[in-house]
């Protein structure tokens, strides 16, 4: 059996599991605030918020499966290893233009050296040649949240799910 055809069975069967468990839900949360209602008896405020937090149940469970696509996706996995690898690089670029500033406060006694603010060094300080980690993320972040955006919708639509996704309801009370 091919691997593919076993990662969207199991997919599916956490998609469907997970859908009916909220609609059960759902379902008996709305048959109690019913009767209530029908035998005369005022809904509280509670009851309301919980009738409002019930409706957010679909779209936690639309979150659960595209975080579940996303962490089992080759591409995922890919930009991970990036990322980390941004990450070391710059960490390792800030260290050595760290450890060069403490060896020149060192050598030179009227230089002032602050090692309060070290660790936030770390990660605002690049190397001579690698930007700092901020600089990096505040490029490289926004080109990753589109990858992974296009990357959902384009493989629910290629697995035509799509129609099923959108049609469910997403309240925005």
């Amino acid at each position: 059996m091919n691997i593919n055809c076993c990662i969207c069975i199991r997919k599916a069967e956490i998609w469907t599991k997970s859908t009916v468990s909220i609609l059960r839900k759902l379902k008996k949360k709305e048959m109690r605030t019913m009767t209530r209602a029908a035998a005369g008896s005022t809904v509280s405020a509670t009851e309301e918020h919980k009738c409002r937090s019930i409706r957010y149940h679909s779209l936690k469970a639309l979150y659960r499966k595209e975080m579940a696509d996303h962490v089992t996706s080759k591409r995922f996995i890919i930009i991970l290893i990036l990322v980390i690898a941004m990450t070391i690089a710059s960490v390792y670029g800030a260290v050595t233009g760290i450890k060069s500033a403490i060896m020149n406060a060192a050598i030179d006694k009227n230089a002032s050296f602050d090692a309060s603010y070290m660790f936030l060094k770390l990660f605002t300080t690049g190397g001579s040649s690698i930007p700092s980690y901020m600089s990096l993320i505040a490029l490289i972040g926004p080109f990753i949240g589109l990858i992974l955006g296009f990357d959902s919708i384009n493989a629910e639509k290629n697995n035509g799910t799509l129609n099923r996704l959108v049609s469910q309801p997403i309240y925005r009370d």
